[in-house]
């Protein structure tokens, strides 16, 4: 979702008692309006806000981002020790604008970072503000990113080396991360506001929390030899483990930002070398420093059972809805999105479970679609017009146009189109690419949504 006017300028005087506020800006145009007002102009000229617009993504997106954090600090060098505020559309391992076109994941942010810190320039955060959806789940802000091996949901890429990033890996010094776990703020809502007013007021008292609950952490003796030989000096903890014992007191402090509870706020904070987090589910402490190479990722178990658990039913319908158990399930005709949509609360789960791949695989749900594959479903009516214009376009493709439009593949329901397509790609290897597209999404394009 998109900040407001209301949202920054909350947060921006809130911070300017204490310092200044560093702004990564993904919708530079949404927010137009914002920086044209006097009260932005005021704290502006005081040097209490410095946004930087990412108008662009990739590589040169994240050389313009390292151009520009690397010239403010070196201007002054107390705005190293800025508070950060990441603002614009998020699918949680990365933020964009209204188009898409600059969008920058968190190894591509950890890498800007990192390069800065090689060249004299360090970011020291005591807040870090990430308005956007599931910029606070877990997998993306506190266990991290698997950024080898499984392709980009947007670009299809695979970096190679196995990496996982967390945004908490990002920025150097102690900063108490703020996010939410599903979806994030809504346009001018006065919850945003109260939500980031106290966020700024607790985070001394959330980062002391957080020490207490390392330090009971610290006395737990997991289970021995829980993986096998390999693991056996560093043994897993279990979840019953890893729900630390003062974890009543992030309960409460999570009981103060009730005001936007029904967005699912969560709380991150790094110390003495690792990361407390806490959601409404619980709390979790996640210690890299103590695991084995052999043994990468075994933190990313958290929770994965449960969503294996809850996923099994969507799982199979999203993939085939044509089976006789997904008759009455919406995956069959996707209806307009709502938060309480069966579909919307699918791509929840995905989003919230993206640590979990290996035990996805492990229970035979092999070809798990990625988030972005639910999203095209929820869009499932703009992403089949989408297509189906492209293909009008294509004069190559003026035979497939004609048929699928004389077939009326815009006014199928889901079940009618995979039952076509699967038919007609079985035995004409031309609808192969609308098969592909369409019932796979395996070439979905972001210009298909509305």
């Amino acid at each position: 979702m998109k900040t407001t006017l209301l949202t920054i300028l909350l947060w921006i005087q809130a911070s300017v008692a204490a310092g200044s506020t560093v702004v990564w800006n993904f919708a530079p145009k949404s927010n137009a309006s914002y920086e044209a007002t006097a009260e932005y102009k005021a704290l502006r000229s005081k040097g209490a806000v410095h946004v930087i617009s990412i108008k662009e993504g990739g590589d040169k997106g994240a050389k313009e981002l390292k151009a520009q954090m690397k010239a403010l600090c070196l201007k002054d060098r107390s705005l190293c020790k800025s508070d950060i505020v990441l603002t614009g559309h998020s699918s949680g391992d990365a933020f964009w604008g209204d188009r898409n076109n600059n969008r920058i994941d968190v190894v591509a942010a950890k890498q800007v970072m990192d390069e800065l810190k090689k060249e004299g320039v360090t970011y020291t955060p005591s807040r870090v503000l990430m308005i956007g959806c599931y910029s606070g789940a877990a997998g993306y802000l506190a266990v991290g990113k698997d950024s080898g091996g499984v392709a980009d949901e947007f670009t299809g890429k695979k970096p190679g080396k196995e990496q996982y990033i967390a945004w908490t890996d990002v920025f150097a010094g102690e900063p108490t991360y703020f996010g939410f776990s599903y979806k994030g703020p809504d346009r001018n809502s006065i919850l945003t506001a109260q939500y980031i007013d106290t966020a700024y007021r607790l985070s001394d008292e959330i980062s002391k929390e957080a020490r207490k609950v390392i330090a009971a952490t610290d006395k737990i003796k997991p289970e021995k030899a829980q993986y096998g030989e390999a693991c056996k000096n560093v043994p897993p903890l279990k979840k019953s483990e890893l729900e630390a014992p003062n974890k009543d007191a992030f309960a409460k402090l999570l009981e103060n930002f009730s005001a936007v509870a029904k967005r699912n706020p969560t709380i991150c904070q790094k110390a003495d070398g690792k990361t407390v987090f806490a959601d409404k589910t619980g709390t979790i402490v996640v210690d890299r420093k103590k695991e084995d190479p052999r043994c990468k990722g075994y933190i990313r178990r958290l929770w994965c059972t449960d969503y294996i658990q809850t996923l099994k039913t969507s799982y199979t319908c999203f993939n085939d809805p044509t089976v006789a158990a997904c008759s009455d399930r919406k995956f069959t005709s996707p209806p307009p999105e709502t938060d309480e949509n069966e579909i919307r609360q699918f791509y929840n789960y995905l989003q919230a479970s993206s640590h979990c791949e290996d035990e996805f695989k492990a229970a035979k749900m092999e070809n798990f679609p990625v988030p972005l594959h639910v999203l095209s479903l929820i869009k499932f009516r703009s992403v089949v017009n989408g297509y189906m214009n492209d293909l009008r376009a294509d004069a190559s493709s003026k035979a497939l146009y004609q048929e699928l439009e004389k077939a009326g593949l815009r006014n199928m329901n889901r079940k009618q189109l995979v039952e076509y397509l699967k038919k007609k790609q079985s035995t004409d290897p031309a609808f192969t690419d609308p098969y592909y597209a369409l019932v796979t999404f395996g070439r979905v394009q972001l210009s298909w949504f509305d």
